[in-house]
């Protein structure tokens, strides 16, 4: 059930990447995906490798867990910023850091139900409080890069 659950995620997300109507630039979206990967291949590294909170699946590697990281991460990441309201004032902006922050928390907990994921020290509630950090600091890298890019 938890492969199956991955692998409709990462359809579902293909799927909305791939169809909606492109509001960031196509080197937005590259840079995206790029820092999704490295951002979660870190945290990761240090809550799941290091202290051993968390993991995906069963302990140790895991080749199905690699999907989470280097193809459903990215592609979350892409639609979340793509429809992030950069034109919006702060209360729609923190609507919807919340919305994307209680969805997260729902298919994480999904997640632990089916196998996908598992704790191992971690609790739901760390995920919740960190949730919106982890959100606001792929706006920030988003951000930056279009800085960077701007100024090249």
């Amino acid at each position: 059930m938890s492969v199956i659950l991955l692998a409709a995620t990462i359809f579902i997300f293909l799927i909305i990447t791939l169809a909606m109507k492109k509001k960031i630039p196509l080197s937005s979206i590259y840079a995206a995906a790029l820092f999704a990967i490295v951002f979660a291949t870190l945290t990761d590294f240090i809550f799941n490798l290091q202290l051993g909170l968390y993991g995906y699946f069963n302990k140790g590697i895991d080749i199905p867990g690699y999907f989470i990281i280097y193809v459903l991460f990215p592609l979350v990441n892409i639609v979340f910023l793509n429809f992030y309201p950069f034109l919006g004032g702060l209360p729609k902006k923190g609507i919807y850091i919340a919305a994307w922050s209680a969805f997260a928390l729902g298919y994480e907990l999904l997640s632990v139900r089916v196998g996908m994921f598992y704790y191992s020290g971690w609790e739901w509630w760390y995920s919740a409080l960190l949730y919106p950090f982890c959100l606001l600091i792929n706006l920030a890298a988003h951000k930056l890069f279009l800085y960077i890019e701007n100024k090249s």
